[in-house]
């Protein structure tokens, strides 16, 4: 192994040590200040390097920056910047037309577009109807169809015939339909159900029949709430040991 040759500083070596870095760095450009400003013209900003000695070195001119070239911000620019406010968008109009119409703004530069807010501000040129006239010509449309007849037993009902067409009649007893009812024969209806006479025909030949109009709804095919009844646990023992004796066997 070679030998090796320690060295050390002592306190006059570690001083003149000092001296030789502060000396290096007194002329290397850390050491060097920097300022910024306005020419003899005041029309550019002149960036200058200050040595340690105050000698001034010029390093750049930098003008105020212009439409074609970069540069530091001008006061102008300052101040149009200033206004523009937070999120604001170049969004020019032209012109505003209604309908193919330009409109002209007014003195406080406002521009007013009347917008119907009615059904009646407009014109019905569609010839739409209204609730009164739908309701009305509803009304005249059942009132050609329908005809009161009056109140009449079961067995009195007017006769299946053309003149009889559109007679409404109330029943005054409670009935069964026959073959002769749109709803067949068989169903039950209550005193006071209303009964019209129709064309229930699909062809030229008229077949007019009775038809019961709405307003009873036959419940006789439902079983009563009176009618029905609880099975008790012993009949549910009973039907679950049935099942599973079918199944199984016992």
């Amino acid at each position: 192994m070679p030998d090796v040759t320690y060295k050390r500083l002592d306190y006059n070596e570690t001083v003149y040590l000092c001296n030789a870095l502060f000396a290096k760095l007194k002329a290397s450009p850390l050491n060097t200040q920097y300022e910024i400003v306005l020419n003899s013209g005041s029309s550019a900003y002149v960036l200058n390097a200050i040595d340690s000695n105050g000698n001034r070195t010029l390093v750049s001119t930098v003008a105020a920056a212009s439409d074609s070239a970069a540069g530091l911000l001008s006061a102008s620019l300052y101040v149009k910047l200033g206004g523009i406010a937070a999120g604001a968008q170049v969004n020019t109009i032209e012109a505003i037309e209604v309908n193919g119409v330009v409109q002209t703004p007014d003195g406080s530069k406002h521009v007013n577009i009347a917008v119907p807010v009615n059904v009646s501000d407009l014109t019905n040129d569609s010839g739409y109807q209204t609730a009164a006239q739908v309701t009305a010509a509803i009304n005249a449309a059942i009132s050609a169809v329908y005809k009161p007849a009056g109140s009449v037993a079961f067995a009195n009902l007017p006769a299946l015939s053309a003149d009889n067409l559109g007679k409404v009649v109330n029943v005054t007893d409670a009935f069964t339909t026959t073959a002769n009812f749109v709803e067949g024969a068989g169903k039950a209806y209550p005193a006071g159900t209303n009964v019209v006479i129709v064309d229930a025909s699909t062809t030229s030949t008229p077949s007019y029949k009775y038809d019961v109009l709405a307003g009873f709804v036959d419940l006789s095919g439902y079983v009563q709430a009176s009618q029905m009844a609880t099975l008790s646990n012993q009949e549910i023992t009973t039907a679950v040991n049935t099942a599973y004796t079918d199944v199984f066997g016992s």
